[in-house]
């Protein structure tokens, strides 16, 4: 400590709710390096700076997930790849939080991934998918396909087209079923959307219409996701 009491230094404290800190302090306030536990289980291992998340860290939830890269006061910022409970991931750039610059989202279960540009979150531009064996390269707007695309297989073929969005009969259906019972929506399980916040997702059916397929052609392919 120094001499009017502060904190400086290496040092541990037991906070009166139970949280705990471990690591370097400097005029009483936690800076450079080290690990703060929650009572909830959930931990922070990495870079401070005046009392806040700052620099490079990795943050340990208690639902499983995590996330391993750039903090700036307190939140995401910068690179990182964030683990999700279910085994999925994201990597790439994060801003104030959420997803926000070039990142690959992985989906465990399939392999399929997306790499594209996603602003405050969500997906728009540029978006390349790729499947097992294949890829599709497109534009997004509002996390829906939109315009223009082509499948690739094994950089050999090409199947250019465009995609066309229509109005979800099931999402018809909803607003009609709603009207009958005084505005509440019954949906499936699976659908994982509040029935008082019908998204475009559920809105709307994408449809791929296909041309005719040609030999492999990068030039002609939509542009690719870019910083």
């Amino acid at each position: 400590r120094l001499n009017d009491g502060r904190r400086d230094g290496f040092g541990r404290a037991v906070l009166a709710n139970r949280d705990q800190y471990e690591g370097e302090y400097r005029h009483g306030v936690r800076n450079g390096k080290g690990c703060y536990t929650f009572k909830s289980c959930a931990r922070y291992n990495g870079e401070w700076k005046k009392g806040l998340k700052h620099g490079h860290g990795e943050f340990n939830y208690p639902d499983g997930s995590s996330y391993c890269g750039a903090w700036k006061r307190n939140a995401k910022n910068g690179c990182g790849k964030y683990i999700y409970q279910n085994g999925d991931t994201y990597e790439g750039d994060w801003k104030e939080n959420v997803k926000h610059g070039i990142g690959i989202y992985t989906y465990h279960e399939s392999g399929i991934s997306f790499k594209g540009t996603w602003i405050d979150g969500h997906l728009k531009g540029p978006v390349q998918i790729n499947y097992p064996g294949y890829q599709y390269h497109g534009y997004w707007n509002n996390s829906m396909p939109l315009g223009r695309g082509a499948f690739t297989f094994e950089m050999k073929y090409m199947l250019p087209g465009h995609i066309e969005n229509f109005e979800n009969p099931d999402y018809v259906k909803a607003l009609d079923d709603a009207a009958a019972n005084d505005g509440i929506v019954e949906l499936k399980p699976s659908d994982e959307i509040k029935s008082s916040n019908l998204s475009t997702a559920l809105k709307c059916i994408s449809r791929f219409i296909a041309h005719t397929i040609t030999s492999y052609d990068y030039s002609q392919l939509p542009q690719h996701p870019i910083h």
